[in-house]
C-alpha cells in the first residue's frame, strides 16, 4: 500500500472514503536528515531511491481558526500542473502518534473546494463553511523524499517521508526539516519502535504539531491532571495502560509551557505528572517486566529530579518570601535575597530546559510509547500474567489497604513524631493520595470524596510543613553563595525566624488533620469485584 503523498496525474483520489493512517513526526536538522538517510541505508534498514521532489503546500482555515481547533486541516498541494486538495482530520496521542483520516480531491485550480466532500462525519465536524470562507494561513515550500522501513524481524512496514524547506505564515518565514513515519492505522505500534531506531542515528525528537508544516501555535496554558474514569469491570493490564497513558498525556500537555518557562504552573504540573507516573510504575510493579521497570523508574526519576530546583525556587519566590517582605518592608536585605533567589531559579530552569531538549528526554518518550504499543512493558512471567488477567478492582483493593495501613503505621503517635518521621508520613500520604486518585472511579463517588477530602486536608498541612523545610534548605544555599553579603545574611535570619513561628502555629492544624484522616471511613471497604 502507498502510505505517502502522490500528486501525479494518475493519483487515486476519493472525496467520500478517507484513507486512515497513523504517523509519527520527528523534528530534525538538515544534517540530521542526511545522517539518518545514509546510516539507515548502510544498515539495510531503509529502501529509497534518494530522489527529492518539490512540493508546495498551502494551508487554509476560516478567519477564527475554528477548523484547526476541531483537528481539521484543509490543504492544497501543488506539484507541477497537478492540484490536490487534502482534508485531514487528526488527533494526537500522548506519545506523538497522530491518527488521521485523509480525504483527497483533484482540483482544477489552487483554491480549496469542499463541495465534493460527502462524508457525513467530516461534514458534521466541519460545520458551516461557506464558499470564500477559507483563506490561506501558511505556505510550505518543500523538497520531499520517501522510502520504506521494515518492522522488527520483518513485521510490518512504515513509509519514511523526509521534508526539508521553509514555512511562511503571518509570523514570518522559518525553516523546516522533519522525518515522518507513516503506517496503516492498525500498525501504529510500529512507529515508536522505528523512531527509536532512527533516534540512535541522530538526535531526533517528537514533533507534536498535529498537522505537518502547520502554522506554529501559541504556548498552551498549563493543565491539571484529568480524572480517568475506569470501567468497573476493567482488567488490571487494561487499567494500567489507561492510567499510564493519562499520566503521559498530563506530562506532554505541560511540556511546551515548562519549556517556555514564563508560567511557573507549567513546571509544577510537569513535576506532578512525572511523580504520578513514577508512582504508577510502583503500583503496577508486579506486572511490569523487571528490566522495563528499572529503566523507566530511573529515567522518569532523572527527569522529575530536574524539575525540582526550578519548582522549589518558584515556590520560594512566589509563596514563601512575599509574606515576609510584606510584613518587613524596611529590611533591605530581603530585596537582595529575592534577586539572589531569582538568579538561582534561572539556573534551575536552564538545567530543566537542557534536560527536556536532550536526546535522553526524546528517547524516554519513544521507549515508553514503544513499550506500551508493543506490549513489551508487561512481564511475561506466569505470576504476572495471572495478575494482569484479573480485575483491577480486586488489585486496587489490596493496594489501597496496603498504603492506608502504611500511613497509619508511620503516623502512630503523630503528636510526638520528630520532623524526619513526619516527612516519612507526608511521603506515605502522598503515595496513598496518588493511589486513591487513580482508583477512586472504581468505587462509589460519595464515599471516595469524603475520604479524599479528609486526606487532602491533612496532606495540605503536611505540605506547609514541607515548604518550611524547603525554605530552610534554600536559605542555606543562598547563604553559602560567595555573593551573599551582610544584609542578605540578616534577611536569611529574619525569614528563618518567621517560618519557625509559622511551624509552631501549624502544629494544632497538623494534629487536627491527622485525627480527621483517622476518622474517615475507607471508601473501598467491601469493594471487591
Amino acid at each position: 500500500m502507498d502510505f505517502g503523498l502522490d500528486v501525479s496525474p494518475d493519483a487515486v483520489v476519493n472525496p467520500i472514503s478517507p484513507r486512515r493512517e497513523a504517523a509519527l513526526r520527528l523534528a530534525a536538522t538538515p544534517a540530521d536528515v542526511a545522517a539518518v538517510a545514509v546510516t539507515a541505508q548502510d544498515r539495510n534498514l531503509l529502501a529509497w531511491d534518494g530522489r527529492w521532489r518539490p512540493l508546495t503546500r498551502t494551508f487554509f482555515d476560516v478567519a477564527d481558526k475554528r477548523l484547526a481547533r476541531r483537528g481539521i486541516s484543509v490543504q492544497v498541494d501543488m506539484r507541477g500542473p497537478v492540484r490536490l486538495q487534502r482534508v485531514v482530520m487528526a488527533g494526537i496521542d500522548p506519545f506523538g502518534v497522530v491518527r488521521r483520516s485523509v480525504w483527497s480531491t483533484r482540483l482544477r485550480s489552487g483554491e480549496p473546494d469542499l463541495s465534493a466532500i460527502d462524508d457525513p462525519d467530516l461534514r458534521e465536524r466541519l460545520g458551516l463553511v461557506l464558499p470564500g470562507d477559507l483563506r490561506p494561513v501558511a505556505l510550505a515550500r518543500l523538497n520531499r523524499a520517501r522510502g520504506f522501513m521494515l518492522g522488527p524481524r520483518g513485521g510490518g512496514r512504515a513509509t519514511l517521508i523526509v521534508e526539508e524547506g521553509e514555512v511562511e505564515d503571518a509570523d514570518g518565514v522559518r525553516p523546516l526539516a522533519t522525518i515522518e513515519l507513516v503506517g496503516e492505522a492498525d500498525t501504529a505500534w510500529l512507529l515508536p519502535d522505528r523512531a527509536l531506531v532512527l533516534h540512535d542515528m541522530a538526535p531526533l525528537k517528537v514533533d507534536r504539531l498535529v498537522q505537518p508544516a502547520a502554522p506554529e501555535q501559541t504556548v498552551p496554558a498549563p493543565v491539571k491532571a484529568a480524572k480517568t474514569a475506569l470501567p468497573a469491570d476493567i482488567g488490571v493490564e487494561e487499567g494500567a495502560d489507561m492510567l499510564i497513558r493519562a499520566c503521559v498525556d498530563h506530562w506532554t500537555r505541560n511540556e511546551a509551557s515548562a519549556l517556555d518557562g514564563r508560567d511557573p504552573e507549567g513546571v509544577h504540573q510537569l513535576r506532578v505528572a512525572l511523580r504520578r507516573l513514577r508512582s504508577l510504575f510502583t503500583l503496577f510493579a508486579p506486572i511490569i517486566a523487571p528490566a522495563q521497570l528499572d529503566r523507566f523508574r530511573t529515567e522518569i526519576g532523572w527527569l522529575a529530579g530536574r524539575t525540582g530546583p526550578a519548582r522549589d525556587w518558584d515556590v520560594f519566590l512566589s509563596e514563601l518570601l512575599p509574606p515576609v517582605r510584606d510584613a518587613c518592608p524596611d529590611i533591605v536585605g530581603l530585596g537582595n535575597l529575592a534577586e539572589a533567589a531569582e538568579t538561582v531559579r534561572r539556573e534551575g530552569y536552564l538545567s530543566l530546559h537542557e534536560a527536556m531538549t536532550a536526546p535522553r528526554y526524546a528517547a524516554l518518550l519513544m521507549r515508553l510509547g514503544e513499550a506500551l504499543e508493543s506490549g513489551s512493558l508487561w512481564s511475561p512471567s506466569p505470576e504476572a500474567r495471572l495478575l494482569r488477567g484479573g480485575h483491577l478492582r480486586d488489585y486496587a483493593h489490596h493496594l489501597l489497604d496496603e498504603r492506608h495501613s502504611k500511613v497509619r503505621k508511620r503516623g502512630r503517635r503523630f503528636v510526638h513524631l520528630a520532623s524526619a518521621d513526619r516527612h516519612r508520613v507526608r511521603i506515605a500520604v502522598k503515595k496513598l493520595r496518588y493511589a486513591t486518585e487513580f482508583f477512586s472511579s472504581l468505587y462509589p463517588r460519595k464515599r471516595a470524596v469524603a475520604y479524599g477530602r479528609a486526606m487532602a486536608g491533612f496532606q495540605e498541612e503536611l505540605g506547609h510543613l514541607n515548604d518550611i523545610a524547603t525554605a530552610e534548605r534554600l536559605l542555606a544555599i543562598l547563604g553559602a553563595r560567595p555573593e551573599a553579603d551582610e544584609p542578605q545574611r540578616i534577611a536569611i535570619g529574619v525569614v528563618t525566624g518567621w517560618y519557625a513561628c509559622v511551624a509552631a502555629e501549624l502544629e494544632p492544624r497538623l494534629n487536627a488533620g491527622w485525627k480527621s484522616f483517622l476518622g474517615a471511613p475507607v471508601f473501598w471497604a467491601d469493594g471487591r469485584g
